[in-house]
């Protein structure tokens, strides 16, 4: 499924650089794939280029919880 959040907040709990919100802002901007969890509503997986994150999109999709991300390597 992809998701596309325009105006979205990114709160960002642990601490990551700005680099990595700044990649999953943009990602969200342009739409992006993404893998619901299937034990939590409303949290995903995001699937970005080398990137992935793991976030929970809070009430209407203004709001974003940065919960975790990685680097992949292909």
């Amino acid at each position: 499924m992809t998701l596309r959040l325009r105006d979205v907040e990114i709160e960002n709990v642990n601490h990551y650089p700005g680099t990595v919100v700044e990649d999953l802002r943009l990602a969200l901007r342009g739409g992006v794939l993404v893998v619901p969890d299937p034990k939590r509503p409303s949290f995903f997986d995001v699937y970005a280029d080398h990137q992935r994150f793991y976030i929970d999109v809070l009430g209407d999709g203004q709001r974003v919880i940065l919960l975790s991300a990685w680097t992949t390597v292909h």
